[in-house]
């Protein structure tokens, strides 16, 4: 079996899957804190005045023995009504235990976790639905394979995303918040910059170098991975590994990579000539915004702020994933970008009609 019908078939999967997220409740539980990894202890870096930790006495610069495991699950994706301890060390050496209660999401913040989880859904469906056309009716195979790919990818993101806080199991809510995303998007980083290093195809050795940029994204989220798995199993961060899942090394290296995505895309478009001029100024546009939305949390941390890195922060993640996929979808069905042959195919018509139809019966089914 080929890689393009893996693809294929986790994308026709992934049609019913999104529908089912957008039928679902919201079942995550809103703690409203967040700590910073340490070796012995770790710091408590936010907590929100309005969520159940500040209510229980957690405050920001307290210092806590890391939970591991199961409990460190439940504490970081559990669903309402999940019980958490802290273990606070107080300033005279002495450890207090904290305990609390995940609240459903409420006010502000409900809504905007409404709007995300509808957002990344309907992007998820979107780009599925639109990769699979790509994939079965590109006449240009080089570009389409590739497009296809920053679509998957993306749709596979937003998905995981939106997915998470419909789960309702914290080990699942963790795979899909913190794992599947990390991987998947850095899969559609360097999958962009696949594609830009061959269309348009004029001038583009600078667009071909810079792909190999996202080797290194690939390798510091295989590496901020393994330090938050390690974290998880032992309750310990090592301090050079977890600097590649989050902090000031983190921050930097995501911060670059949008750096090198921003010059691949002025590249493109300064390189863009006659038919190509329209499609590569609208996808470079959509990506200039989808960069925007991804580099604010790194800018916003190294000035010292830490509002994105929490669930408030989670519209910048949703805001991304669209606009990187609408930046490939838009060209494909109105400039061609890949010359797709599918508006006067009638078996494909029917084919893609059938498949929501059938999307929507189980979505339902799975649902109720």
């Amino acid at each position: 079996m080929s890689l393009r019908t893996v693809v294929l078939i986790c994308a026709v999967a992934g049609i019913p899957l999104a529908l089912l997220v957008l039928a679902l409740p919201i079942t995550w539980g809103y703690g409203g804190y967040l700590f910073a990894s340490g070796t012995t202890y770790s710091r408590v870096f936010y907590s929100d005045p309005s969520g159940p930790a500040y209510a229980a006495g957690l405050r920001v610069g307290q210092r806590v023995i890391a939970n591991k495991g199961n409990e460190f699950v439940q504490e970081d994706a559990g669903p309402v009504g999940t019980v958490v301890r802290e273990h606070v060390l107080e300033p005279n050496g002495r450890i207090r235990v904290i305990r609390f209660t995940f609240p459903p999401f409420t006010g502000a913040l409900a809504v905007q976790q409404q709007i995300d989880k509808f957002v990344n859904a309907l992007t998820a469906l979107g780009a599925f639905i639109i990769a699979i056309l790509v994939l079965l009716r590109a006449r240009n195979q080089r570009v389409g394979v590739r497009a296809a790919a920053v679509l998957f990818f993306s749709a596979v993101v937003a998905l995981s995303m939106s997915g998470s806080l419909v789960c309702g199991n914290a080990w699942v809510g963790e795979v899909l918040k913190n794992f599947i995303p990390n991987f998947a998007g850095a899969a559609a980083y360097w999958s962009g910059l696949s594609l830009l290093a061959i269309f348009p195809p004029h001038r583009a050795k600078l667009r071909a170098v810079l792909w190999w940029y996202g080797a290194v994204v690939a390798m510091s989220t295989l590496l901020g991975g393994i330090a938050y798995a390690r974290f998880i199993a032992t309750g310990r961060a090592d301090p050079t590994l977890i600097s590649f899942d989050h902090g000031h090394i983190h921050a930097a290296i995501f911060l670059v990579s949008n750096i090198v995505m921003f010059v691949a895309i002025a590249d493109a478009i300064a390189s863009a000539r006659d038919e190509d001029a329209a499609p590569v100024r609208w996808l470079g546009c959509m990506w200039f915004i989808a960069n925007i939305f991804s580099a604010a949390p790194a800018v916003q941390f190294l000035a010292g702020g830490t509002s994105l890195a929490t669930h408030y922060g989670d519209f910048v993640n949703a805001a991304y994933v669209f606009f990187l996929a609408l930046g490939v979808a838009y060209p494909i069905l109105r400039y061609r970008i890949v010359d797709l042959n599918i508006i006067v195919s009638r078996a494909t018509v029917f084919t893609v009609v059938s498949m929501i139809i059938v999307g929507v019966f189980v979505a339902a089914e799975w649902g109720i």
